[in-house]
């Protein structure tokens, strides 16, 4: 199985403006989104402008910059596309016994929603005691993942 890198912590996901080469060669506007591990908006934004900056990019803008719905981004750098997988794991309150359901989402790096499903079950999820479902997976429009202040590494 595809060994994977575990980034944790504050991510943002920040959309730039710029202009640059397109991938039919021509020079023009494009948008392009990034996840930024950073501890500020103006990190987030610094890093983004640097990486495009490095890319021969003019004009670069910030379009908008949101702190981003997940807090584990999960890379091998060998594909294209990422995916926010959304888990529900049930646990029941030892004083009432009643189950509660809690979501964590992750930002997976993989070809296709069945590759980010196999990877969350197979090195994520895998010999946990809970029980857990993958309620959704959605392809986003990061296409990379900038780390700026990395705090922790590990999911081998």
């Amino acid at each position: 199985m595809e060994t994977l890198t575990s980034h944790t912590g504050k991510f943002f996901e920040a959309t730039m403006a710029s202009i640059g080469l397109l991938p039919d060669g021509t020079t023009g506007p494009y948008k392009t989104t990034f996840a930024v591990l950073a501890d500020t908006f103006a990190q987030a934004e610094s890093l983004a402008m640097v990486m495009l900056a490095s890319d021969g990019s003019d004009d670069i803008e910030a379009q908008a910059i949101r702190i981003a719905p997940y807090r584990e981004v999960l890379t091998s750098g060998e594909h294209g596309k990422f995916f926010r997988v959304r888990v529900k794991m049930v646990t029941i309150n030892e004083r009432t016994g009643k189950e509660k359901n809690s979501f964590c989402s992750y930002l997976v790096e993989a070809d296709s929603t069945e590759m980010a499903q196999r990877l969350v079950n197979g090195q994520v999820i895998a010999g946990s005691m809970l029980d857990y479902e993958i309620s959704s997976i959605t392809e986003t429009s990061v296409s990379e993942c900038l780390l700026h202040n990395e705090k922790d590494s590990g999911h081998e």
